[in-house]
């Protein structure tokens, strides 16, 4: 697997790009362009457009377009190649052909969490769609995180900001893109926005959700309680199918847990969270790294679980290297591969 600070994924190759890209190109030089993610974002938008400054830390209009990566594959370092904005309805018809020219017509909307830029979690999520074997069109949904440390809160504050930007987007890809199945995953505080936004906006709304598939949190930063008490019982009640990752081991998680005074929801360090309708998965032996927080992107074993879970969508006791496990008389899922 790749190095923490190279972030996963993978989809297909797309060519031409609009008089409105980050920086034009020779079609010579597209034979290095090898994936494209499709973006939302309500980041700033910089002076300097060059690929891996397009967009900024900071609050900006919403925008749509197509990140194209190049080197996704083994051993190959990413890199953001182009950054091509567009209209609503022209990323839109993009992406349904897009869709339309998948092995899956299946779509897959990652959400980044705490301190992460555009350029990290463009290269993040098409690096997340190549370790995971991804055969439909990854999008990424990038909220104004700062990408500063030692601003936490205002990330917490972005997200909250951004929660109406990304209900329309999300809105239009569930409704307008073609889509057969649309997975959502949110890593981190972007587990956190994932989860509001969807009761808060899409519920509400009235929204037809039955082509929601795979409802995924990873290493979800969110207050553990309110999740048991309040988040995952509507869930649940809303028809949608939620697996959480956890590990005793995420130490960013036991720092959220310092700041804000209790335990996170993907933070099993006092025991793993059971919540009756949700499956939940227990990392921590194949939780390798000093910081034990990406380990999607870290771990050979959580990647072939997640690919298991997205593309063939097995329920965890169908799922190889996975043994069941009890906490308090209720089953979770440990992951013994890779251990």
């Amino acid at each position: 697997m790749r190095s923490p600070l190279i972030l996963a994924a993978s989809c297909f190759l797309l060519s031409v790009l609009t008089s409105c890209s980050s920086e034009p190109r020779s079609p010579e030089e597209y034979n290095s362009i090898e994936t494209a993610v499709y973006y939302g974002t309500d980041r700033n938008r910089r002076e300097d457009g060059t690929p891996n400054k397009f967009y900024g830390e900071t609050r900006g209009e919403l925008e749509y377009g197509i990140a194209r990566i190049g080197g996704v594959g083994e051993d190959l370092k990413t890199r953001v190649e182009v950054v091509d904005p567009m209209p609503r309805e022209q990323f839109l018809q993009e992406l349904k052909s897009a869709l339309e020219a998948a092995p899956e017509p299946t779509a897959l909307v990652f959400v980044h969490g705490f301190l992460r830029s555009f350029r990290q979690v463009s290269r993040q999520v098409a690096e997340f769609a190549d370790d995971t074997n991804f055969k439909g069109v990854p999008i990424v949904w990038s909220w104004p995180s700062t990408n500063n440390p030692a601003l936490y809160t205002v990330d917490e504050t972005n997200i909250n900001w951004a929660q109406r930007d990304f209900a329309y987007f999300l809105e239009g890809v569930l409704t307008k893109s073609g889509a057969k199945t649309v997975h959502l995953v949110g890593h981190s505080m972007g587990g956190r926005g994932l989860v509001n936004v969807t009761l808060q906006n899409l519920l509400p709304a009235g929204l037809d959700l039955t082509r929601l598939g795979q409802f995924v949190l990873l290493a979800p930063d969110i207050d553990q309680e309110i999740f048991r008490r309040d988040m995952a019982p509507a869930l649940v009640d809303a028809g949608l199918r939620v697996t959480l990752y956890t590990s005793a081991n995420d130490n960013a998680l036991l720092t959220a847990h310092r700041v804000h005074g209790y335990s996170r929801a993907g933070d099993s360090s006092e025991g793993a969270l059971v919540v009756d309708g949700i499956e939940t998965v227990d990392v921590t032996l194949a939780n390798r790294s000093i910081l034990g927080h990406s380990y999607f992107e870290e771990s050979e074993a959580v990647a072939e679980d997640l690919a298991n879970l997205l593309n063939q969508g097995l329920s965890a006791s169908r799922r190889q290297g996975l043994e069941p496990a009890e906490n308090g008389g209720k089953r979770y899922w440990r992951l013994v591969a890779g251990q």
